[in-house]
Formats: C-alpha cells, structure tokens, sequence
C-alpha cells in the first residue's frame, strides 16, 4: 500500500514562491502535488509509511520535515502522525485528525490539522483546517 498525499498543496506554492525548496527521500516519490510514501507495515489499526519530505524557505526560517507518517486508525477515523527530523529518536507529533470517506475506491480520507500540525507547517493555517485528502493505493 502507498500513501498518495499532497499534504497541503497552497503551502507547496508557499515554499515555491518563497524561492524554496521542496526535497524528499530516495524512498518518496513526487508525482505531480502527490508526495508518494510507501508502506512498511499494515495492521487493522496502524498503518506506517516510510520516507521525508523537506520543505525549505526564508534562508530556513521556514524548515518543515514531515517524516514516516503512521496512521492510527479508530473505526472510520484516525490520527496521522509524523517525525519531525530524520532520526529514529526526533520528535512525533499528530499532524492531522483524518476521516475516511465512505465508498471512496481507491480509499481516501479527509484532514485536519491538530495544534501541533498547524505549528509544524510555520503556523499558515489554523488548527482544525482541512489540509489535502489522502489516498491509499497498492
């Protein structure tokens, strides 16, 4: 399973117009506004995706790392959380609150933000804002 997720699409044109940068791992793909994480394990209550987005702009004032999501799942809605370093021991924090949408093929869910995930994107948007759906492909 892959993790097909903008994350915010309008702050990837921040960071761009900021003459910014926008890398991510070997294991990460960008395709279009899609940042494409791949999975490394799969429960019924805990999906985990590898791989780092980092988001670069103001000479680094603005540095944003969005690191191995992990999706706890309770019933139809969860938590996506997310490191925000490259080390195994960085900090963790819940980026969003999301909502599976029902019927959706392939599945997708809604998001949005915690306090936490509204600090970690330089505070451009307000907790409780929705941020890009998610899509879950093979």
């Amino acid at each position: 399973m892959k993790l097909r997720w903008p994350i915010k699409e309008s702050f990837q044109g921040y960071v761009r117009g900021a003459a910014g940068t926008i890398e991510v791992s070997d294991d990460v793909t960008h395709e279009g506004v899609d940042f494409v994480f791949p999975s490394t394990e799969i429960t019924d209550q805990t999906w985990s995706f590898s791989g780092h987005v980092d988001m670069n702009a103001h000479g680094g004032f603005l540095a944003v790392i969005i690191a191995d999501p992990i999706i706890a799942w309770e019933g139809e809605t969860g938590v996506i959380s997310v490191r925000t370093g490259h080390e195994a021991d960085d900090l963790r924090l819940d980026l969003a609150e999301i909502t599976r949408v029902p019927g959706s093929e392939p599945l997708q869910a809604t998001a949005k933000l915690t306090f936490d995930g509204s600090r970690l994107l330089g505070d451009v948007y307000r907790p409780n804002q929705e941020i890009d759906p998610m899509q879950f492909t093979d």
